[in-house]
């Protein structure tokens, strides 16, 4: 009842509020030392209760650990699982603990173990015992003392019923005792375990072993059932361990359980393994001891034979070792039974009834049985054999119908075996004939005559072969009857007309049967018949195993006689199955003695000089054959069998003679295939056979098939063609059989030439099937061939064949498939590897491999895809495989010839260097050119494959080993490295090779970076990734002095050939300096570089971030003096000034490094200043200001670009050092490079030296107004004013329409300028919000088209606002920044505009036009991307993709509406947001945004801050490249910030989706964004300069709440604003803590309108405060409220009532009234009821 469980529950102690918890109890009772000393008593006998708990106790207690303590309490626990863990905690125990805390658990341990071993869970007992393993393992003969009463329980568990707890147990007692003392063990314990099984057997009950309080009845029964079954078993195997000495003192315990009737009740019991444990037991007493079994014989003889019937698999075997037991140790034991009326009757229902399916478990005791039958039982006339072979004939035949035939092996030898121990014991021939002719001959022949029947798959006719032949003697003539009467039903069977499929049934058992008794182990093992699928009719061969036997008498005449039959039948019928009968018994016995009696059926007398096989052959087999071939249908196969098996009875001319005539006859391909596997084993003992497949026929004969199949193949469709299938297995057979005897060259030539024309004719084929299956079958025809022709492989058409099957494994035009391409590389494989044992390997001109190296490079020279690639890679590595594992000393890199093929297949063509990736190097600045001829025109195919090949070649020639992640190569110990260093040391060449793949690698990279659009584009990505990994690998890898070696080449090739080398060597020493800074030696550089040019100075600007800092230093110095020191006629030379100060440019950055540097660098900067300033004022003409870059000379604009270079990171690192004089010549400067840019505007996108111009100067004007934007002290006093007031005007006036020029001529042109473009955005996304508003852009207005905006403002937007959907990221960075800057401009114009006023709802107005129609345009791809996403998709976009590109325009293009949404007063902000729902933006943004969001938040850096996607803000520099992370960062960005500024309408939405949707969304939110913005909203109430009058603002961050008071004369009030843990989609609470003079209805009323105002505008807290505010202030005024929604202000568009009744003269808010008629479907006033 309710009440009581209530009553019930309260009586729980006050305070715990924790479920009950056995180990917490446990635990607590292990720590209340001062209460009790012993817990866990039981009333029940052997109860483990009695465990101490306390330190406090006996000595002899007070050693127990209290951990064990703790354990062994668990273990009285009633639950499984606690028990289970309980152990499992105790072996991990016996593992930890010492010896001592081992040995005071001992004495506790065998209660435990006792109860444990029979738990019910078989997972307690198996765990149980695996904690016995533990403790033996530790303790060892510490448990000796304890081992008598643990040793009854651990036998039990030994024999436990559940195989794992069985095997556990035996685990422990195997690891407790080694084997030699295990018996020893079973001696000592063994009375204890007697009584102990004794007392389990006899006392025990279902009840007494388990608590029926606790325990289930049917786990009390079936525990009992178990334990009773398990004790059986361990008594016997106790009895069977034990040493027959000792086994006489177990007497009286074996007598005490004899003699209990509850024992022998256990041989009825109901439960099958407890039945079969004790027969079994009983089996082991009458082998132990059978003076006590002949002692208690009347109770056991009854027992066990009255139940020989037993049906029950499990009992029948105990039962079947019991009698046997029985009959040999007690032989009295028949008189205690009525063999007539009991045990006869049992004996034969289990004969006649097949043992009921138990046969093969009975089968092997049928002897011993029968051999023990005493003599007065079988009778005078022996009967008794008689009616056993009856009734087990009977019982045989209904088992062999039942059983699956692979079992009836057992039974059938048992069978055999009582009919040969009757046979031979027995002296009465009836009896034997009756067994024989009666019982055994109708089951051979119904095995033979009957199709249904399986025995002749059985081992049956080998028994009767081996059982008869040890008969012969004893019985002969019973034998012989039998081989008479059997041969008898054969013939007349032979004779009779049947179908073709009962002959072919009956012929094959025949043949088996012959099989068997020539070869009695063929039939030993029963075989299973499986279903054939033949081409063809080609006979199968016989199959025999072990030694041939000779035939007995008897059995050689049945052969006899069987043979004639079938040849008589064959003739006369031209019966095919008679045929083949025929064939195979001549084959199994080919006697003279047959082939005369065949003669004589046949023809009459032989002529004397004739053999009886050579007149066979030659007169009754030859016109045989030839008669069959004429008639079609017939397969001549039999009689070609027949005669090869008699070919070596012929003398030598003869068989020349045969094979002649038998060559020149029409034999089919299948025949002739057929005939040459005969001939060809005798061609070892023949000569005449071996001479004759070396002679002119033979040869003419494989020609010309050769030349039928080449033909057909090409004409014929051969899928279905057997016969030509079989022609390719003649031509296999030819070539395979080279090592097995000699075949002359010119065959094997003339052999591969045809059917090397042949495939190049294929190759051309326009049945692609067709060339398949013949490629294939020459495949597997020469496989043989290649493997076994040593002596024909140096032949011109072998290796053009070999040749031939590698290119069409290495050349997809073939159109060939996989299985076929396979096939050839498995020959070409195999071919080469013979050709290079046998030959050395050798590198020839002309040879084999010479000319497989010459088809990979025409290959190579011919892909057009990677996946072609893929495939020559493939096959290169099989082939140098293939050389590797069959030349000596190729591991250690010392075989020549595999380094010949190596270095012959490394492509040694260095790409040339196309003009438009030299120009991308030129304008991007990094390295100085003064040669203007850059570069011409290549394949980019040829580069891009020629460079993955080299470094395929070098990965497998020298692996990579990926264990020296962790372990610089530099820091391996000294013998590892000599054991190594020769493996992974590069030879020259290899680095040659190296340092190619690395320069094509960097014309990939550049590709990449200028987006190059040709037909390779789409592969340069997976290609250079590829490069990349593994060149890294490579580089990393190799050792210190190849390091050393890669960059001095390194070097020297970027002395002598600048363009991309410089690029590549800035590579390679990034890559070596990725685990330790590799760093370059000085003193070699400058002697390097005595003198400059463009390759020396490529040089100095690769090393110069591999230099120590004082390195680094010094060579500043010694550049900077050559600046200085160079006259003014050699400023413009690389060699002279420009060289100087291209190098100086790259070397400063590393000195500012060191912070000890920068005094005396700053020194050398200001001189170098100086110095360019002296120049200025010698030679006007040498600063290039205001100047036509296309009208001047091409090396002097590269030497201003370098200055504007230098100006550049003068600004960065000495801004703060700089004086008036020197800032002035550095901002006059940019203003006339400036205006330099601006003069050569026409020009710009067609030269790349006035780009490279421009670059300089974006980026100088970049860095001075990044620079300039923070205010230092050091700075001079006019500089911030001068840059505001001219510079930057004069700058940005200039830049701002020479970028949007820039864009729209770059749409005509074919190639990208990003590296211009990203320059130019750079400086731009600096430019200042003024020089935006006052640009001097062309007018852009679009006709038709009404804007608020001025034109100038509406023109900005028209021309930056498509940039966003730019392809290039810096074009739409820079529209972003441009337009973020004069955001906050619209709402002024926007609000100006009147809006009629109407009776709608809501006032909606779009935001510009020109903004949403990108948001339109990008609405359409994010559709097609996202549309069928769900909200947790995390779609992650690769950059420098279309959908990149949109997604990014997307988000950019919301960021932007949401900085013009915020920075919009509150009315406007409604109008806004009302447009976003209606047309439903704001749904689809929510929707992107969490498909791009990414589930797992993580982390990034930005401007010197280190967080979450959400709590960062990008960065979006311009200069950045794309990822994937940036759009995932961008879309967190925009989230944040649409729930920070729309808050309402973002919370609409989350509350009208779908359950899953809407839980999701919450969890996400509450995770990542909602503490953000509660913190962002509180932190900005409290630090708002904003105040609002009679208002004070108290906030407590930590409860999310802000407690606002509002105090007007008497008015006083004070409310509490609780932000939710979901905000904002959760509601936001609003509670008051006091008020004064406020009645309780217009309280409530505030209260309400608080709510209302936070709750549903999109603005922040403090927003909705002013509101508030406004509404309270509007009513302290006198304004009357709407009596509508009883509010001042309009929740949502923040009007007045201005709607008045004539009647009432009541004023209502449009918005109310319009939703008031619309409800109401009336158009009454609210009050008076009058029309309105």
């Amino acid at each position: 009842m309710p009440g009581h469980s209530s009553k019930k529950q309260s009586q729980r102690t006050k305070g715990n509020v924790r479920p009950s918890s056995s180990s917490q109890a446990a635990q607590l009772l292990s720590q209340a030392s001062d209460r009790s000393t012993f817990v866990g008593f039981d009333t029940m006998s052997g109860s483990p209760g009695y465990v101490p708990i306390s330190q406090t106790l006996e000595d002899v207690d007070s050693s127990l650990d209290a951990d064990f303590r703790l354990v062994l309490r668990k273990l009285t626990k009633k639950d499984s699982i606690t028990k289970v863990k309980a152990l499992q905690e105790f072996s991990t125990l016996c593992k930890e603990k010492d010896i001592e805390n081992l040995k005071a658990v001992l004495p506790f341990w065998p209660r435990m173990f006792n109860r444990a071993a029979i738990d019910v869970d078989h997972r307690v007992r198996e765990t149980t015992q695996q904690a016995m393993t533990a403790l033996v393992f530790k303790a060892r003969k510490h448990l000796a003392p304890y081992l008598r009463s643990l040793m009854g329980a651990w036998l039990l568990c030994q024999c436990d019923t559940y195989p794992t707890v069985a095997a556990a147990a035996t685990q422990a007692f195997q690891s407790a005792f080694p084997p030699t003392k295990q018996t020893d063990v079973l001696v000592f314990c063994r009375i204890e375990i007697a009584q102990f099984l004794t007392d389990q057997l006899l006392n025990q009950t279902a009840n007494s072993l388990s608590d029926p309080k606790s325990t289930d009845p049917d786990d009390m029964q079936n525990k009992y059932l178990r334990v009773m079954t398990s004790s059986l078993y361990s008594l016997r195997k106790l009895l069977t361990s034990l040493p027959v000495n000792h086994i006489e003192s177990l007497r009286d315990s074996l007598d005490v359980l004899m003699k209990d009737s509850k024992f022998w009740k256990y041989g009825k019991s109901p439960t099958a393994s407890i039945k079969a444990a004790f027969y079994s037991f009983l089996a082991c007493i009458c082998q132990v001891q059978p003076e006590l079994s002949a002692l208690y014989s009347s109770k056991s003889t009854p027992l066990i034979l009255h139940n020989l019937d037993e049906k029950d698999p499990v009992i029948c075997p105990a039962v079947w070792e019991a009698t046997l037991s029985l009959i040999s140790h007690v032989p009295d034991c028949w008189k205690s039974v009525s063999v007539e009326k009991a045990f006869w009757p049992k004996l034969r229902s289990a004969l006649e009834n097949g043992f009921y399916g138990n046969m093969t478990l009975i089968g092997p005791n049928l002897l011993p049985f029968l051999s023990k039958v005493p003599a007065d039982i079988l009778g005078a006339d022996k009967r008794f054999y008689t009616q056993f072979f009856s009734y087990i004939t009977s019982g045989l035949g209904k088992a062999l119908y039942s059983y699956v035939i692979s079992d009836s092996a057992p039974v059938l030898k048992a069978y055999m075996e009582c009919c040969q121990y009757v046979t031979m014991t027995v002296d009465e021939r009836q009896i034997s004939r009756s067994i024989i002719l009666e019982k055994v001959l109708p089951m051979v022949q119904t095995s033979l005559m009957d199709c249904k029947s399986t025995l002749h798959i059985s081992p049956l006719y080998s028994l009767i072969g081996s059982v008869f032949s040890s008969l012969e003697h004893s019985a002969g003539d019973v034998t012989n009857e039998f081989w008479t009467e059997l041969g008898d039903s054969v013939l007349e069977r032979l004779s009779s007309e049947e179908s073709d499929l009962e002959d072919s049934k009956f012929v094959e058992r025949c043949i088996h049967l012959v099989t068997c008794l020539v070869y009695p182990k063929t039939g030993s093992k029963s075989k299973t018949e499986k279903v054939k699928f033949s081409l063809g009719t080609e006979p199968d061969p016989i199959a025999t195993e072990g030694e041939r036997t000779a035939l007995s008498t008897g059995a050689a005449h049945l052969v006899q006689r069987i043979t004639l039959k079938a040849f008589q039948m064959a003739r006369e019928t031209h019966s095919v199955h008679c045929l083949h009968l025929f064939a195979s018994l001549v084959e199994l016995d080919p006697s003279q003695n047959t082939i005369q009696k065949v003669i004589e059926e046949c023809e009459g007398r032989v002529v004397d000089h004739q053999s009886p096989s050579l007149y066979f052959i030659f007169t009754v087999c030859i016109p045989w054959l030839q008669e069959i071939i004429s008639s079609e249908g017939t397969d001549p196969r039999q009689l070609l069998s027949v005669i090869c098996v008699f070919m070596p009875l012929l003398e030598s001319d003869s068989i020349g003679q045969l094979l002649q005539q038998l060559c020149q006859m029409e034999l089919s391909f299948g025949a002739f295939h057929h005939l040459l596997e005969k001939i060809m084993p005798l061609q070892v003992r023949l000569s005449s056979v071996s001479a004759w497949l070396q002679g002119p026929t033979f040869h003419s004969k494989v020609t010309a098939i050769t030349t039928e199949l080449c033909q057909r193949s090409m004409t014929l469709k051969m899928a279905d063609d057997c016969d030509i299938q079989k022609g390719w297995s003649v031509i296999c057979l030819v070539l395979g059989e080279q090592s097995n005897w000699t075949l002359s060259h010119e065959l094997v030539h003339e052999i591969l030439q045809i059917v090397h024309r042949s495939l190049l004719v294929l190759k051309h084929s326009k049945d692609d099937h067709k060339a398949d299956i013949a490629i294939k079958f020459v495949a597997m025809a020469t496989r043989s061939f290649f493997l076994n022709s040593k002596s024909c492989l140096s032949l011109p058409s072998a290796s053009d064949l070999l040749l031939t099957l590698f290119s069409v494994s290495l050349d997809n035009s073939w159109d060939v498939s996989d299985e076929t391409v396979q096939e050839c590389e498995i020959v070409w494989t195999e071919g080469l590897a013979t050709i290079i044992k046998e030959t050395g390997g050798m590198f020839q001109d002309q040879g084999v491999l010479h000319k497989a190296v010459t088809l990979v490079k025409t290959r190579l020279a011919k892909l057009t895809s990677l996946a072609q690639f893929d495939t020559v890679a493939n096959k290169v590595k099989s082939l140098l495989t293939v050389i590797k594992n069959n030349l000596p000393d190729c591991d250690k890199g010392d075989n020549p010839v595999f380094t010949s093929v190596v270095t012959e297949l490394y492509n040694r063509i260095q790409p040339d260097v196309s003009c438009e990736v030299m120009e991308h190097v030129l304008v991007s600045g990094d390295f100085t050119f003064d040669d203007m001829s850059l570069g011409v025109g290549s394949e980019v195919g040829t580069s891009l494959y020629n460079t993955l090949h080299n470094t395929c070649l070098l990965l497998h020639t020298r692996p990579i080993v990926t264990d020296t992640k962790d372990q610089s190569l530099e820091t391996r110990s000294e013998s590892s490295r000599s054991e190594s260093s020769r493996d992974e040391m590069l030879s020259d060449i290899e680095l040659e090779v190296l340092l190619d793949c690395l320069y094509g690698e960097q014309i990939l990279s550049v590709l990449i970076d200028i987006n190059y659009k040709g037909p390779e584009a789409e592969i340069f990505t997976t290609a250079v990734h590829r490069l990349e990994s593994t060149l890294h690998n490579l580089v990393k890898q190799c050792l210190h002095s190849n390091r050393n070696a890669l960059v001095n080449k390194a070097m020297t090739r970027c002395e002598t050939g600048p363009w991309l080398w410089g690029r590549t060597l800035k590579h390679l020493l990034g890559l070596l300096s990725d685990d330790i800074q590799f760093t370059v030696d000085l003193g070699e550089v400058l002697d390097r570089c005595v003198e400059l040019d463009s390759g020396r100075v490529h040089l100095l600007q690769s090393l110069c971030g591999y230099l120590t800092a004082t390195d680094t230093m010094t060579l500043c110095e010694i550049l900077v003096a050559r600046l200085v020191s160079s006259p003014l006629e050699d400023v413009r030379l690389i060699s002279g000034g420009f060289g100087a100060l291209a190098a100086v440019t790259s070397v400063l950055p590393g000195v500012m490094k060191e912070e000890n540097l920068v005094p005396a660098c700053l020194d050398l900067v200001q001189g170098t200043l100086g110095q360019l300033m002296d120049w200025r004022d010698q030679d006007d003409t040498f600063l290039l200001f205001g100047s036509d870059l296309g009208k001047e000379a091409p090396g002097l604009v590269l030497v201003n670009a370098e200055i504007a270079k230098f100006l550049t990171l003068v600004v960065k690192f000495f801004y703060k050092h700089l004086t008036d004089r020197e800032w002035d010549f550095i901002m006059c400067s940019m203003v006339s490079m400036a205006q330099s840019v601006e003069e050569s505007k026409t020009g710009l996108l067609s030269s790349c030296v006035t780009q490279r111009y421009t670059v300089g100067v974006c980026r100088l004007l970049h860095q001075v107004a990044l620079t300039l934007q923070t205010v230092e002290e050091t700075y001079p006093v006019n500089l911030i004013t001068e840059w505001q007031e001219f510079f930057s005007e004069s700058a940005y006036s200039t830049m701002l329409p020479l970028f949007v020029k820039v864009i729209g001529e770059e749409k005509t042109k074919e190639r990208s300028h990003h590296v211009l473009l990203q320059a130019m955005g750079s400086c731009l996304s600096l430019c200042p919000k003024q020089q935006v508003l006052n640009h001097q852009l062309p007018p852009l207005l679009i006709a038709g088209e009404s804007s608020p905006l001025p034109d100038g403002l509406q023109t900005l937007m028209n021309h930056f606002c498509p940039l966003l959907t730019h392809k290039d990221r810096a074009v739409q960075i820079t529209g972003f920044h441009l337009l973020t800057s004069v955001m906050p401009e619209f709402p002024q114009y926007d609000k100006d505009v009147k809006v009629p006023e109407d009776d709608r709802e809501d006032t909606n107005r779009s935001p510009p036009a020109a903004l949403m129609k990108v948001l339109s345009k990008c609405n359409v791809a994010m559709e097609i991307l996202l549309g069928e996403e769900k909200v947790d998709a995390n779609v992650e976009l690769a950059p420098y993709t279309d959908e990149y590109q949109f997604t990014l325009a997307y988000l950019l293009a919301w960021k932007l509406l949401l900085n013009l949404f915020i920075s919009c007063p509150a009315e406007l902000r409604q109008e806004y947001a009302s447009h976003f729902k209606d047309t439903g933006l704001i749904v689809q943004l929510m929707r992107y945004l969490f498909c791009l969001m990414p589930v797992k938040t993580p982390m990034v850096n930005g401007d010197g801050q280190s967080g979450t996607v959400f709590e960062v803000t990008p960065t979006l520099r311009v200069t950045d490249e794309p990822s994937v992370l940036e759009i995932q960062h961008v879309s967190s960005w925009v989230y944040k910030d649409s729930l920070q500024t729309m808050p309402a309408m973002a919370r609409q939405w989350w509350l009208d989706q779908d359950r899953k949707t809407s839980a999701y969304v919450d969890r996400f939110t509450s995770k990542n964004v909602s503490q953000l913005l509660c913190t962002a909203e509180i932190r900005s109430i409290s630090r708002s300069d904003q105040k609002l009058d009679y208002i004070t603002i108290r906030t407590r961050p930590t409860t999310r709440e802000v407690i606002v008071t509002y105090a007007l004369e008497e008015v006083s009030t004070e409310m509490v604003i609780s932000l939710p843990q979901n905000y904002p989609m959760g509601s936001i609470e609003v509670h008051s803590e006091k008020r004064v003079g406020v009645s309780a209805a217009q309280w409530e009323k505030w209260l309400l309108q608080l709510k209302i105002f936070l709750q549903y505008q999109n603005g922040s807290l403090f927003d909705g405060l002013r509101i508030w505010k406004r509404n309270v202030d509007k009513r302290f005024e006198g304004v009357d409220d709407c009596m509508i929604c009883f509010s001042v202000l309009h929740g949502t568009n923040y009007q007045l009532p201005r709607l008045q009744c004539k009647t009432c003269k009541k004023k209502f808010h449009s918005a109310c009234l319009y939703k008031w008629f619309q409800t109401s479907h009336n158009s009454t006033c609210p009050l008076c009821r009058n029309l309105f």
